[in-house]
């Protein structure tokens, strides 16, 4: 037997049911990023302040993010940090998210500070983390470029987004002051040679350069040459490349007391001639400071690297959970050869 169903009583059914919107009831994202906290597991601290950083992010939009209660800024990339002052013995550690349509995403831990007598830091200020001792200032160019307006060189996902969470971390736990750290989103050529020629006009010898980039490289075989590629790249034509050569001549004439460059691209190992830069350190920092430096880290040398890199993931982390007031190039650098 069948049974046929009234057309216009199927249409109006069919309307009302596409006019349904599905109500969002994802919560919001925590990711904690400087930590391994887990709910089930008390985490055990030495250190009187703790510093929590990740990202905290929702498709349909962050109403507000609470830590212990307290509302914590984030920005529009969703990286957050916050500062807490430990009690001797348990800490309550509770963070929530709450989206626009008021799906919330709570999570406890149970944070345990050992070995220090309970003080008042309430009117305390902490000075942010040195990468190195000395009394110069602290510059920095960072670079990421993701977006290419030649559709034949292939977008990636993350170096814009790698370039700001480095940014962050250094100019929230590190000395570099935001007006002397120069962040560059999908950078062209001639923006880039133009962040290099204005910190060159302002960069004395007592002062640290830390170059980053993120994105394409290419490495021509016949010319022996590396190259990045900003964001204006023609894929059949070098005149908008950037070659390592100009990157080394740029480093070579800046006379700083150290020049750090972080590369995450493919070919960019052939910026210097040798990777073996890096030897023992000596055991006082003050005799690494007085010595000048041109190094470099890089992630790829004449082969690709992923458009997710693990290499700019285990950078971020160990410059985030850093507790030391001190931190050297070389320190960092035998850190990530053993992640």
């Amino acid at each position: 037997m069948t049974f046929s169903v009234n057309s216009q009583v199927h249409m109006e059914a069919v309307s009302k049911a596409v006019s349904i919107e599905i109500k969002d009831k994802t919560p919001p994202s925590i990711e904690i990023t400087n930590l391994d906290l887990k709910p089930e597991i008390p985490y055990i601290f030495t250190n009187q302040q703790l510093n929590l950083v990740g990202y905290v992010q929702d498709n349909r939009g962050l109403k507000y993010f609470t830590v212990n209660r307290d509302t914590v800024k984030v920005d529009e990339e969703g990286f957050f940090e916050y500062r807490i002052f430990l009690n001797s013995g348990p800490n309550n550690l509770l963070l929530s998210a709450v989206d626009m349509n008021k799906n919330t995403n709570n999570q406890s831990y149970k944070i345990i500070l050992e070995g220090i007598a309970s003080r008042d830091y309430a009117t305390r200020s902490v000075a942010p983390v040195a990468l190195n001792a000395g009394n110069g200032k602290y510059y920095a160019i960072i670079i990421g470029v993701s977006n290419y307006s030649d559709s034949r060189i292939m977008s990636l996902d993350e170096p814009v987004t790698d370039a700001v969470r480095i940014h962050n971390i250094l100019t929230t736990r590190y000395t570099f002051d935001k007006q002397n750290s120069i962040l560059l989103k999908n950078a062209t050529r001639a923006e880039i040679i133009n962040a290099f020629d204005e910190l060159s006009e302002k960069l004395t010898v007592e002062d640290n350069l830390l170059i980053f980039y993120a994105g394409h490289g290419h490495w021509d075989e016949e010319k022996n040459t590396g190259y990045w590629l900003p964001s204006d790249a023609d894929r059949n034509r070098t005149s908008n490349w950037l070659r390592n050569s100009t990157i080394q001549g740029y480093i070579e004439s800046m006379h700083t007391r150290h020049t750090l460059l972080i590369a995450d691209a493919c070919f960019s190992g052939g910026i210097f001639k040798t990777r073996k830069a890096f030897n023992d350190a000596p055991d006082a920092i003050e005799n690494l400071y007085s010595l000048k430096s041109r190094k470099g880290m890089t992630s790829g040398m004449l082969k690709e690297v992923p458009d997710k890199s693990v290499f700019i993931n285990y950078l971020a982390k160990r410059l985030e959970s850093n507790e030391n007031k001190y931190m050297s190039s070389l320190e960092l650098f035998y850190q990530l050869r053993t992640p």
